[in-house]
């Protein structure tokens, strides 16, 4: 009606009807906008081969049964000229079967609904070879169907040519690193991107495809080293310097810990500040291994010198020390800094420097003989020493002397301390109260003292040999008989009894014996009979006086630091040695509190000592034996031994604490020192021994050989089982190890044997050797030959068992004071009179027991024979017992020096009241 021009699609059928005419049914469909829309579409699909065939890239389109439906002009030109012929021919008819075969899964998955991309290779039919990228997409009609796939490809290989020269550089560049340990990283500060090679990452224990943030690897450093790390990295960062270090990390998954050495370097941005991170790491686990290893052996060698007693030293021709070991410092106090490059008769005694100077004479002829004698040490003393040496030639001429020095101080020493003791005991003997015998196996006498004889009224050469039973009365005689021969047959008799004796004159006398036997160095059992005379005390028993009590402590000169102080802690007195020990004046310590001058507030260990000061004070028995550290007026401490015990003061009985102190404070050891190991085994004195953890031994020096007589072929390998024991004299070898393996250390005591069976008593100390792990790998031992000592000890033993059995046994109260005043031993005699324990008196002055009356003089007779002026020998005085009984005393007394120099003093005591 208005012009305008449709489109129409009919559709008609004819229908017969019952009179025979044909009637048409038609149907007609306005298809206007569908015709307008196919228009459309064709000029649209122009439009886009017109763009398609100026894309830079192959673009096609295929059916569902994979034909050619479209192809772009650039498609077209890599198989054919025109590209007309592709079209109906499917795709594996034009890429071929192998590239299909590789293109066949994604192909699945477009025509299923997905897009997909994937990178294939194909050839042309030029032969050519491309790398292409290729995507595919669902061709999706108006209902959703699919009705084939749109291909778009890219042409990458330039791109894959270049990745594969990459990928290459990369390998060898990861297989560079692989083979030498080392892993490459960098890390972009300002993006925090860390980036590492597989090795690299291989090293922290991440996989080559796992990606970890710069604080995901540095949270596997060792916790230990992790602070040195984050300070070594900001200081680079903050200076701009490159930077190496060595650190430990525990690997990420397995934990295990591996040492690298990191080395890295700082790329600057264009503000001066640090923008990246460039650095390479190398595990250098092995290279800290081996060193380890190196050092556990050092650590042997080590642990081997710092036991070694003996010193090894070097002389040159003209006698100047050219070496001497750090042991020197254990015996003289003197480093080897200090001694060598000097003559070495700058350090020998005045009295053995002719000695020593004819005996370095000697060496020249070939006499290596052992040579004792004093060297200085550097606490302005001298100490004893054997030296064993071997002359040393060079060219055929004398060039000097190496050998080792022995420090035989305890040795001279013991030697000395025997000779004073004897002299002592016959100090004693002589001037002894008692008659006092010596008695043979055949009942002879074989000594008697000048008491004996006046008792006795013979002289001593009518009485030694004399038959003992020859002086003693009827009644007395066969009891005295029966005492004597079960005593030496080792029967239980009674030690003291009392029995007639009769003198030169015919008068009887009542004694009271006491008898003990000892056995000589020959084995002979002798018996020691001490005799008192108590025939004018059995008259005068029934006769007892009174007296009041008085305690007086005199410490004044003693050789311990003695002190008392209040509950409180404060000092009220200070003896002189005390002053010289601490550096405190008395009028600056008396009225001070004891923490703050000579206690501090706390110990290096953290103990708090003021607190302990104030418990001592509330409770002094629990503090009746205590150590702790103590401070000098200078601020160096001291480690002292303290005995306290409550002590009457001013304002009554218990108000005072009484202090007495000894300075334990140990030494140091001298400095390590590991040069010339294998001389100082083999020249020492000292036996050494290595064995791993089941005793076999590992190694001997050249003085264990000797000492067993046999070669160190003989024993490697063996177990120490071949020194030999006795289980009745000492530890096995078996307790000996068991022992240091359970404790870590052990020391004592052994006999072993050597291959002529001959006993030697060897002094011993064993301990561990551990790894640097701690973990046990062998033991060490450290032994010396002390039989001849031993044999000097019990000489000395048997000899002070004499003194002890005449004291102890003694019808006299005896008494040894020291140069201090100090009571140092009582016997039980004394203790019996006097009504105080050994405890009691030991330790204390001696004039605590003393009547007032008596003090003065006996506390004169004292002082004048400690001076060594002429003192009567014997001297009335009036004894003050505990419970307040006064008593008549007769007293001689003698002075000895001891070891030391110190003069001490011999006191016999008999009631005479």
């Amino acid at each position: 009606v208005a012009g305008a021009e449709r489109w129409l699609d009919g559709h008609s059928t004819p229908e017969r009807m019952a009179d025979g005419s044909v009637l048409w049914d038609g149907f007609l469909f306005d298809i206007t906008e569908r015709r307008r829309a196919e228009d459309d579409l064709r000029e649209n699909r122009q439009l886009l081969e017109a763009v398609t065939d100026n894309i830079p890239g192959p673009i096609a389109r295929l059916d569902r049964e994979l034909r050619y439906t479209y192809v772009n002009k650039l498609y077209g030109l890599l198989y054919d000229r025109s590209g007309k012929g592709l079209i109906g021919r499917t795709m594996p008819e034009v890429i071929g079967p192998e590239a299909y075969g590789r293109a066949e899964p994604f192909v699945k998955r477009a025509l299923g609904g997905e897009r997909v991309s994937y990178e294939n290779f194909l050839t042309m039919p030029s032969g050519e070879k491309l790398h292409g990228l290729v995507t595919l997409s669902p061709d999706i009609d108006a209902e959703g169907r699919i009705t084939g796939l749109y291909m778009v490809a890219l042409d990458i290989t330039e791109r894959r040519n270049a990745e594969e020269k990459l990928r290459e550089s990369l390998n060898n560049l990861n297989r560079s690193e692989k083979i030498s340990g080392a892993g490459s990283w960098s890390w972009d500060i300002a993006a925090d991107r860390f980036i590492a090679s597989p090795e690299g990452l291989r090293l922290w224990g991440f996989g080559p495809d796992e990606r970890p943030s710069f604080a995901e690897v540095t949270a596997l450093i060792h916790p230990d080293d992790l602070q040195t790390a984050h300070d070594v990295l900001v200081n680079s960062l903050r200076t701009g310097e490159p930077y190496s270090i060595e650190i430990r990390i525990r690997k990420k998954g397995t934990g295990e810990v591996r040492h690298l050495l990191s080395v890295a370097e700082i790329e600057t941005g264009a503000d001066g500040r640090a923008a990246r991170v460039f650095g390479v790491n190398r595990d250098i686990s092995e290279r800290v291994k081996n060193e380890t290893a190196l050092r556990e052996s050092e650590e042997k060698y080590r642990v081997l010198v710092e036991e070694i007693n003996d010193v090894v030293y070097a002389l040159d021709g003209e006698g100047v020390i050219t070496f001497m070991s750090p042991a020197i410092a254990k015996i003289t106090a003197l480093t080897p800094g200090e001694i060598t490059h000097r003559p070495f008769s700058d350090f020998i005694h005045p009295d053995d420097l002719t000695m020593v100077i004819e005996r370095y004479k000697r060496y020249i002829d070939g006499d290596i003989s052992p040579a004792d004698f004093r060297i200085r040490d550097g606490r302005g003393g001298y100490v004893w020493v054997r030296s064993s040496g071997n002359p040393v030639y060079t060219d055929g001429q004398f060039a000097g002397v190496r050998g080792t020095l022995q420090n035989i101080t305890e040795v001279k020493q013991a030697e000395k301390e025997l000779r004073e003791r004897e002299e002592m005991y016959r100090a004693v003997v002589e001037n002894s109260h008692n008659a006092i015998a010596v008695v043979d196996d055949g009942f002879r006498l074989t000594y008697v003292n000048d008491e004996f004889c006046r008792l006795s009224g013979y002289g001593r050469e009518e009485l030694t040999g004399r038959n003992f039973a020859e002086f003693l009365d009827e009644k007395s005689f066969a009891l005295g008989v029966d005492h004597y021969r079960r005593r030496q047959a080792g029967e239980d008799v009674p030690s003291q009894f009392e029995f007639g004796f009769i003198r030169k004159d015919g008068a009887k006398r009542l004694g009271e014996v006491k008898s003990t036997v000892y056995t000589d160095s020959y084995g002979r059992v002798n018996s020691l009979v001490q005799i008192l005379d108590i025939t004018e005390r059995r008259r005068a028993e029934n006769e007892l006086r009174e007296s009041e009590k008085k305690y007086r402590e005199l410490v004044e000169h003693a050789n311990s630091i003695i002190l008392r102080m209040k509950r409180d802690g404060t000092v009220t007195f200070f003896n002189e040695y005390a002053e010289k020990f601490f550096g405190y004046r008395r009028d600056e310590i008396i009225g001070e509190n004891v923490v703050g001058t000579i206690v501090p507030p706390g110990d290096s260990a953290g103990r708090d000592l003021e607190k302990m000061i104030a418990a001592m004070g509330s409770d002094p028995d629990r503090y009746a034996f205590n150590e702790n550290e103590n401070v000098k007026k200078d601020g160096s401490r001291a480690r002292i031994a303290w005995t306290n015990r409550l002590a009457p003061g001013e304002a009554g009985a218990g108000d005072e604490i009484l202090c007495v102190g000894t300075d334990i404070t140990e030494r140091a050891r001298a400095e390590e020192q590991l040069r010339l190991q294998a001389m100082v085994l083999d020249q020492i004195n000292d036996c050494v021994t290595v064995t791993d953890l089941d005793g076999r031994i590992t190694y001997v020096n050249d003085a264990e050989c000797r000492n067993l007589k046999l070669s160190r072929e003989e024993l490697l390998g063996k177990n120490v089982e071949t020194f030999g024991d006795d289980p009745e004299k000492g530890p096995t070898q078996k307790d000996i190890l068991e022992a240091t393996l359970s404790r870590g250390r052990h020391s004592g005591e052994v006999v072993n044997y050597d291959a002529d069976g001959r006993e030697i008593i060897m002094e011993f100390s064993t301990h561990l050797v551990r790894d640097s792990r701690g973990e046990p790998v062998a033991l060490c031992g450290i032994s010396s030959d002390i039989t001849e000592r031993k044999k000097a000890e019990q000489e000395l033993r048997e000899r002070e068992e004499k003194f002890r059995a005449l004291a102890e046994y003694s019808h006299n109260a005896i008494i040894i004071i020291d140069d201090g005043g100090v009571v140092t031993y009582v016997n039980d005699e004394l203790c019996r009179i006097s009504g105080y324990s050994k405890d009691d008196i030991v330790g204390g002055p001696f004039a605590m027991a003393i009547a007032p009356e008596s003090v003065e003089m006996m506390v004169d007779n004292y002082a004048r024979r400690q001076r060594g002026e002429n003192v009567p020998s014997r001297y009335e005085f009036y004894l003050v017992r505990k419970d307040g009984e006064k008593r008549l005393m007769e007293a001689s007394a003698t002075v000895f020096r001891d070891s030391a120099g110190r003069v001490n003093s011999i006191g016999q005591l008999i009631d005479i009241t």
